[in-house]
This record gives C-alpha cells, structure tokens and sequence, in this order.
C-alpha cells in the first residue's frame, strides 16, 4: 500500500516561496533565475533546466517571418509582460532599457501570458521551457523566436530548505 500524499499546486513570486519554505507552510518551490542570479541562503536549489528568453508570438504573427527578433521590433508591438516581481519582469526592463512598449499589458505568469498571446492580445518574453511543447504551441496557435543579440540565460531551479531531506 502506497503511503498517502497531497499535492497543492499553487502559483508563487520567488520571494514568497523561500518565505513559505522558510516557514514550513512549502515544501519544494520551483523559481527561474537569471544566469547572474544567486539563491538566498535560506534555500538549497538544484537546477533542473536552462534555456533562454525567447519572443512568444501568436501563430499569424507577420514577425514570424523573421529567425529572430530585434527589440526594436519588439517594442512596437503591443506587449504582454509579468507584474514585477516576476524574474521575466526584471529580464525586459533590461531588455527595454527604459524605452517601453506604448501599449503594455501585465499579468501574472507564464501561462496568462501564452492564454493572452494567443488571443493576439500582444507578444511577450518567456523562458524557451515554458513554451516549448506547449499545447498552445503543440497546437500551432502560439510560437517563439531568439531575441537578436541576446545570449542571457535562464535556470529552472527546485528549491526547498536546508533542513528538508529527500529520500
């Protein structure tokens, strides 16, 4: 007999997730770090995937066209970006340099961001792992180009308390 288990799935900033583990209310986390980032040292991490920003389209877009895409290009369409508190929030302020997007839409996480760009709401910057084999992009309603010029990295890192040992 299997011993009983619960699962609670629930969508967190970095900050409250080494809060909830911190504090005994988490018991594993999961939080992107930009390749300069470094874990606080209230959480032990293990890095599970590296990819890179990418521009998510919606299939139909005529920048599709192109192998990658520029910021300039970027910034004159309408722009679907994370609330800040999001790492993908800090990527684009650097990406942008101040110089943002007239039209800009915010929301909270990845997955509102692909619901939104394949409703042709805008285009956003998501980690490469968060949209490949999708099933918005499976399905080829949503796709992603290289931003040009832009070698930045970003980890999946899990993450859980130093106290906390898996067996």
């Amino acid at each position: 007999m299997l011993p009983e288990a619960n699962v609670e799935i629930r969508t967190l900033q970095q900050l409250d997730i080494e809060t909830g583990l911190r504090e005994g209310g988490l018991d594993l986390g999961l939080v992107n770090l930009l390749d300069d980032d470094v874990l606080s040292e209230t959480v032990v991490g293990t890095t599970l995937l590296v990819g890179r920003p990418v521009v998510v389209l919606p299939a139909d877009h005529p920048l599709l066209a192109l192998t990658e895409i520029g910021v300039e290009d970027l910034r004159a369409h309408p722009f679907i970006g994370m609330r800040s508190g999001y790492l993908m929030h800090r990527f684009v302020m650097r990406l942008f340099d101040q110089d943002l997007p007239r039209e800009w839409h915010t929301t909270d996480g990845a997955d509102l961001g692909k619901v939104m760009v394949a409703e042709g709401l805008g285009l956003s910057v998501l980690p490469d792992y968060s949209v490949v084999d999708d099933p918005l992009e499976r399905a080829g309603v949503i796709a992603t180009r290289p931003i040009v010029g832009n070698e930045t990295q970003v980890r999946l890192v899990m993450v859980h308390s130093p106290s906390h040992r898996f067996s």
